[in-house]
């Protein structure tokens, strides 16, 4: 595969957010929960035609090639990334929050997410899609955990301690 400018630019994005939420604004990753989430609720509702000229069909096929060496399916292998980065994101841009809180609330949004696809027309919700949900928002918790826990290692954020499982 070459590179291109566009994955280029992707790469740059995200090397950039991931240094900003290291860094700590908790305004950078409530700005970015908050898009993340409208993104997301915007893509299960929109039918699958709508999304693949959205992204390209090109990109579309790149990504069935990468979902092709998993065992899972594109739709699965979107909605666990999804899931993760919005999950990801909770506990940076909510840092007062308790974890149980946090986790009733991803949770929930796990659930109702993919409840709405069936007010989409040509879309369908899924119990398995529920659980891949999960298991991303799950994944992405953990992340951000750990990530707290790498932030306290390093003397950078002493008060998120209260907040470490």
């Amino acid at each position: 595969m070459q590179m291109t400018s566009w994955h280029a630019a992707i790469a740059v994005s995200g090397i950039a957010a991931g240094v900003a939420l290291f860094c700590a604004p908790a305004a950078f990753a409530r700005i970015s929960l908050a898009v993340s989430i409208v993104v997301v609720a915007t893509a299960l509702v929109l039918p699958t035609p709508a999304l693949v000229a959205l992204a390209g069909r090109s990109r579309v096929t790149v990504l069935e090639n990468i979902a092709r060496s998993t065992p899972w399916e594109l739709p699965a292998l979107i909605h666990f990334f999804a899931f993760a980065w919005i999950a990801l994101l909770v506990p940076l841009a909510c840092q007062r929050c308790r974890r149980l809180r946090m986790a009733s609330f991803l949770t929930a949004l796990a659930v109702v997410a993919e409840l709405i696809q069936g007010l989409a027309p040509g879309r369908t919700p899924r119990l398995t899609d529920i659980g891949v949900n999960l298991l991303g928002a799950t994944t992405g918790f953990g992340l951000a955990v750990l990530i707290a826990q790498v932030k306290v290692g390093l003397g950078r954020d002493q008060q998120i301690r209260d907040r470490l499982p």
